[in-house]
């Protein structure tokens, strides 16, 4: 019945196909999305989907994956980390989650290894808790991490109210909160509506459309008419609809492949991204080391360097480019922020005795000529320096 109307849906109002243009060449091998935080090595669970354990370990082991994650609401509004719309499955209480209180939720503990049909049952101890979102997104911001955010809103779950939008409102409360570099945040969902939310509470964010395998062929054209910046179809794509798809100027991100066959075919026939429970047996699978050592702090103590999400209108009103500075103790960011050769600002931010600050970096005036007169989105790089050490962060300025 869902498929049905989820498939009903994506045909309302497409016009057909667009044009076809060839296959990017020698693309660099797809990034890997950890679907729900990646809860198998190899075909075998070892890890609780959607569950900071499985996003610590993913991090930790596989930095260069993104986290792929679900948001559903309790019934008094509080947004939380879990795939399915009932407790049964994964946790040891049952019913529907918008009948349930945050406390209530918080109660329960994850009882199963893996996803889907691979479910073992989890040891009782440690117990494993059902994550709040919030609690999710910051140890994504703190780690430096990237996320791929599924509004699991969905006609046919329980509670779902037709035209609401307090469901995506209460999700995008917390993202916005969580303040993650835009090109390190993605929101997707199957229903557009959850999508034009995201965008209305976080102007440019990037949004992914999910389409279910059925209604693949119908993604790419909804997407662009609706201004979405990725497709995620349910299976592999072809050649010919990752023709159109780039002629129509997105971004393609398939679901789940769990298998080598599937990612070879994935990565053959050029996608962006891939989603998938198997981050090792993607990696091999792309010719990729197995295993990834994380790098070596840029920052010294927990120190974290980033940039809120600004518009270019945004940096022109103010003059300049924000920075954010963490750190539980003393700490020092020189910032240089460039397109190409032209410094658009620089600056320092200072702590003195740890918490988080907050410096806007004053454009140059080669800035703020750049930053007014270009015409498409703008991504910058900074060379950013902490206590001797260097790493390098980014900001898109739309």
């Amino acid at each position: 019945m869902r498929r049905a109307a989820l498939a009903a849906g994506l045909a309302l109002g497409l016009a057909g196909a667009g044009s076809a243009g060839p296959p990017a060449a020698d693309a660099a091998p797809p990034t890997i999305h950890a679907h729900r935080g990646g809860a198998l090595d190899l075909g075998v669970p070892v890890r609780p989907e959607d569950t900071l354990e499985a996003f610590r370990h993913t991090a930790a082991v596989h930095p260069d994956a993104w986290l792929e994650l679900d948001a559903v609401v309790s019934r008094d509004g509080v947004p939380f980390v879990l795939h399915d719309s009932t407790l049964d499955r994964t946790t040891d209480c049952s019913g529907a989650v918008p009948d349930r209180t945050a406390v209530e939720i918080e109660a329960c503990r994850v009882d199963v290894l893996g996803v889907s049909e691979t479910l073992v049952p989890a040891p009782a101890t440690p117990a494993i808790r059902v994550p709040r979102l919030r609690a999710v997104l910051a140890f994504a911001r703190e780690t430096g991490r990237s996320v791929n955010l599924e509004i699991k809103r969905i006609p046919g779950d329980p509670g779902y109210v037709p035209g609401s939008e307090a469901f995506a409102e209460a999700v995008m409360a917390d993202v916005v909160a969580a303040d993650l570099p835009g090109e390190r945040l993605i929101v997707q969902s199957f229903d557009p509506s959850n999508l034009e939310t995201a965008r209305r509470v976080l102007p440019g964010v990037q949004t992914s459309l999910l389409t279910l395998a059925v209604a693949d062929a119908l993604g790419p054209a909804l997407a662009a008419a609706r201004g979405y910046d990725w497709v995620s179809p349910g299976s592999v794509p072809t050649a010919a609809y990752m023709a159109q798809a780039r002629a129509l100027g997105l971004k393609v991100v398939p679901y789940t492949l769990n298998t080598e066959a599937q990612v070879r075919a994935a990565a053959a026939v050029g996608v962006d991204a891939l989603i998938t429970d198997d981050v090792p047996l993607a990696r091999r699978a792309l010719g990729l080391p197995a295993q990834v050592a994380a790098p070596v702090a840029a920052v010294p103590r927990g120190a974290t360097v980033g940039f809120p999400r600004r518009t270019r209108a945004q940096v022109l009103a103010r003059g300049g480019v924000a920075v954010l500075l963490r750190a539980p103790g003393a700490a020092r960011a020189t910032v240089t922020l460039r397109r190409g050769r032209t410094v658009v600002a620089r600056g320092t931010v200072r702590l003195a005795r740890g918490g988080e600050r907050r410096r806007l970096l004053a454009l140059t005036a080669a800035g703020r000529r750049l930053v007014r007169a270009a015409r498409v989105p703008l991504r910058l790089t900074a060379r950013v320096v902490v206590g001797g050490r260097a790493s390098t962060r980014a900001i898109t300025l739309r």
